[in-house]
């Protein structure tokens, strides 16, 4: 024997016997409450008042607070990170400096993921003497991995010091060299 849904109007075929409904309304009861076709008004963010998404914060809001822990961090250090931005590559004609001097030694364009590596880390000294091409991210990366080895070393030998959060050549190293 078919039963049908508890709501009026509705001759459907009731699937929860315990709150009386069809599927329909079943669903709608368990998202939004009610049985309602009525939508509820959707939730403001807390701080800014757009509408939210989730957890009563906008897009921008949730974001930060899944980023951070907490929804107004982005805001609280946006300041912050625009003063510790690093400086960009110099441009001449819209493209990056050393990608046109590179460009210029092969005679051709630079392939899809080739890198141009600084030598001398200073991404401002273009140089032809400076510059050399990684020919994928991988050798790049081993680059600057080499330079971490050979800085290690040197710290290990007494050449090179940690202090106060930044490395430094030893005074008495630059001393001895000095005096040569």
């Amino acid at each position: 024997m078919r039963q049908e849904c508890g709501i009026k109007g509705c001759n459907r075929e009731l699937v929860s016997r315990k709150e009386g409904v069809c599927l329909m309304h079943y669903k709608r009861l368990k998202r939004r409450g009610t049985t309602d076709k009525s939508i509820p008004p959707k939730k403001k963010c807390q701080h800014c008042g757009r509408d939210a998404v989730a957890r009563n914060l906008c897009v921008r809001h949730y974001q930060s607070w899944k980023r951070y822990g907490d929804a107004l961090q982005s805001e609280r250090n946006i300041q912050h990170r625009r003063a510790n931005k690093k400086e960009p590559y110099p441009r001449k004609n819209g493209k990056e400096v050393h990608i046109t001097v590179m460009e210029n030694i092969l005679g051709r364009k630079l392939q899809q993921g080739e890198i141009v590596h600084h030598i001398d880390l200073d991404k401002r000294n273009y140089k032809k003497s400076n510059l050399h091409l990684s020919s994928n991210r991988r050798t790049h990366n081993q680059c600057h991995y080499s330079l971490e080895l050979v800085a290690a070393e040197l710290y290990k030998r007494g050449i090179v010091q940690f202090k106060d959060g930044k490395y430094s050549i030893c005074k008495r190293y630059t001393e001895i060299q000095v005096s040569r």
